[in-house]
């Protein structure tokens, strides 16, 4: 038998960077946040304003028609954000709102169709048919029931006892499982090699897997006499849960935002047909 795990030899888990995934995850959630506020109302001027604030600036102009122009700016910026059309003057405001009252198009559905709808030119709306063909919605309906496979995957994943780990020197080695007690060579594998097994090369043999031949089996058993093994599986446990809990979250706001898109492209498809139907 091998001697016990040495530290040329170490383990690796594949979430052992957690804090780094942890820091990521918030700076990405609040640069979408901002990316969500800037697509949508085109412009960060409330941001602007309110740092401009924060040092002591000027919150307004002294002459009228500068003061006018800078209002107007914070109009068009809520009037974007509120209603979801990209008007950069108040006259393609004027025109968006004519051409939505005339179709009979309410205010919250012709909001949810802006990237259905040709922009370029004001006096002359009309929808892009292609970005809510059926075939689109298609494909987005079976994306959303993949993660949601994904999803149904993981749930159970989070309370298992088993923790992914591998050989960080023998990138050839399939991953394996730990538990407190024993390992697992398949996550749904009910054959778990215990301490007993590795008394001998011969209990051993049913063990064998390409890339995992008796020398790195013995590696492996090597763990069980390490004082600090079951204090790793523990640790490592409580930071592969949160990832997994981390990826369902994420995988359950992507499907959710699938369902937004498909419920939004059948309401461009209807206010498609709704203006047909006003054409003369």
């Amino acid at each position: 038998m091998a001697e016990p795990i040495v530290k040329s030899t170490p383990l690796t888990w594949y979430v052992e960077h957690f804090a780094v995934f942890s820091g990521a995850f918030t700076f990405l959630a609040i640069a979408g946040l901002l990316i969500f506020i800037y697509r949508r109302s085109g412009s960060l001027l409330f941001l602007r304003d309110w740092i401009w604030r924060f040092f002591g600036g000027k919150t307004r102009f002294e002459t009228d028609r500068f003061e006018r122009m800078r209002k107007d700016l914070r109009e068009l910026e809520y009037y974007r954000y509120e209603f979801n059309i990209p008007a950069n003057t108040l006259r393609e405001a004027d025109l968006a709102e004519d051409w939505m009252y005339s179709n009979d198009f309410t205010p919250r559905d012709f909001g949810r169709v802006k990237r259905y709808i040709e922009w370029s030119d004001f006096s002359a709306l009309s929808f892009i048919t292609k970005r809510f063909a059926q075939w689109r919605i298609n494909c987005f309906f079976f994306l959303a029931i993949a993660l949601l496979a994904g999803v149904a995957i993981a749930v159970p994943l989070i309370e298992s006892k088993y923790l992914m780990v591998s050989l960080k020197n023998a990138p050839d080695a399939p991953s394996f499982y730990l538990s407190e007690d024993n390992v697992k060579f398949g996550i749904w594998s009910d054959s778990v090699l215990k301490v007993e097994h590795c008394r001998s090369s011969e209990s051993l043999q049913a063990f064998l897997l390409p890339g995992l031949p008796e020398e790195k089996l013995d590696i492996i058993c090597s763990f069980f006499l390490d004082k600090t093994y079951n204090k790793y599986v523990r640790e490592g446990l409580g930071q592969q849960r949160g990832l997994l809990f981390s990826l369902v979250l994420v995988s359950m706001a992507w499907m959710i935002y699938l369902v937004i898109l498909i419920a939004r492209m059948e309401v461009a498809r209807r206010l498609y047909k709704q203006w047909q139907a006003n054409q003369p």
